[in-house]
């Protein structure tokens, strides 16, 4: 456990590190008809990536307060430089919300700087450490877009 918490740790502060390269992230799911913006406000695992000052999107959420549901048409309502989408099975896959065209022609997925991201809390500092990990590395890869 303390090799799997010194690895959370640095990775948690890796990510304090890239949040001063600016990048704007959007943290999105699909269904069939709708992409939902995430707010970081009300997930712990979203808010502890604003709390180490990553520049999360904060939709316009609805009464239950977890996300704003949006048309596929408005898809574009935020600029972000990076997107993270909900990578579970219940989610639309990336491939099906590429098949949507606003969706598609988004700066940061026509750019490829799109992402898996968790959506369920993990229960140790080792699936803590690995999601970390992965998410500082896509992000080093990442860059402001126009």
């Amino acid at each position: 456990m303390t090799q799997a918490k010194t690895r959370y740790e640095a990775a948690l502060a890796e990510l304090e590190k890239l949040a001063a390269k600016g990048l704007t992230i959007e943290l999105v799911s699909g269904s069939p008809d709708a992409m939902y913006v995430s707010t970081p406000e009300m997930v712990p695992d979203f808010k502890l990536l604003s709390d180490a000052g990553l520049d999360i999107v904060k939709p316009k959420v609805d009464a239950q307060g977890y996300f704003e549901p949006l048309s596929w048409e408005n898809a574009d309502k935020y600029k972000a430089d990076v997107v993270l989408f909900d990578s579970r099975t219940q989610a639309l896959g990336l491939e099906e919300m590429r098949k949507k065209p606003t969706f598609a022609k988004l700066p940061a997925v026509a750019k490829g700087q799109i992402y898996p991201m968790w959506v369920e809390t993990p229960y140790s500092y080792q699936k803590w450490a690995d999601q970390l990990e992965e998410l500082v590395a896509n992000l080093r890869k990442a860059s402001k877009l126009p």
